[in-house]
């Protein structure tokens, strides 16, 4: 099946298999300096970080083409009325496929794990992506939750960098400008936010993952919280009020205060 596409993953899994003979071992100490990165689990990339970059996104485009041969070698399967759990070729697709999410997962993590990086944040993870079939994305929920959390946690054990998982309600409505913070669901519209507050505006994914860098704060509360997530919008919803307490930050009074910040967070991300 498709001998040259296999070559091409035999290749990449060659060169980046998210193996993790990494000569540090597995007693790597705590890392005590660096930055903290949070990290968005894209729809159209792996992720995205929070200073800016899009990883994963060769990743998506070659999930599509996997998906094309899982869905015409699934629909010929039904009409000769195989099932699916008893055919090899079938089976041996499935672990093609959960093998190439766990190999990119493993070379994109291994990439940010040789930067200057202290934690990386995290929200619950969701490995879904857009465009892809209900199939290959329970596939690649299964294996990619999997390898995101094996991966990480050797990360901790031979690199020292920490993992800290936080609630990630609202973070795709969050404005992640330090002097906004606005919720509200219309400041989505796909890929990209604007916010209707600050009229800041950025990659939607990138918005996210400095949203989540910045929830850490929030971790201990949320933890104790009856509700968490009604908690959360409790604490967005205080903190912007304190920071803007009109509503908006488009003001005449604040557009010169807020523009620096504004300029340097629109910034078209980076792709890996």
């Amino acid at each position: 099946m498709h001998d040259k596409a296999r070559g091409k993953d035999a290749a990449a899994a060659a060169s980046f298999d998210g193996r993790d003979d990494h000569p540090l071992g597995g007693n790597a100490p705590a890392r005590k300096k660096g930055s903290r990165m949070g990290l968005d689990w894209g729809l159209n990339s792996l992720f995205a970080t929070s200073d800016g970059r899009l990883l994963g996104r060769k990743m998506l485009h070659r999930l599509k083409e996997l998906d094309k041969i899982l869905m015409d070698y699934t629909a010929e399967l039904h009409k000769k009325g195989i099932k699916l759990k008893t055919d090899k070729k079938y089976q041996s697709l499935q672990r093609r496929i959960s093998e190439y999410a766990k190999n990119e997962v493993g070379r994109l993590l291994n990439i940010l794990a040789d930067e200057d990086i202290l934690e990386f944040v995290v929200e619950k993870l969701d490995f879904r992506f857009g465009g892809l079939s209900k199939r290959l994305n329970r596939i690649l929920t299964r294996a990619g939750r999997a390898a995101v959390t094996i991966k990480l946690n050797r990360l901790k054990e031979t690199h020292g960098i920490n993992t800290t998982e936080v609630n990630s309600a609202y973070t795709s409505q969050e404005c992640s400008n330090p002097k906004c913070g606005y919720v509200d669901k219309k400041n989505r519209r796909q890929s990209q936010f604007h916010c209707k507050c600050c009229g800041m505006k950025l990659q939607a994914d990138v918005n996210a993952a400095r949203s989540i860098k910045e929830r850490r704060s929030f971790l201990i509360t949320t933890r104790q919280a009856k509700s968490v997530r009604d908690n959360i919008y409790d604490l967005l919803g205080d903190r912007h009020r304190k920071q803007c307490p009109s509503g908006r930050h488009t003001t005449v009074e604040t557009v010169g205060a807020t523009a620096a910040i504004i300029s340097a967070v629109n910034q078209e991300p980076s792709h890996v």
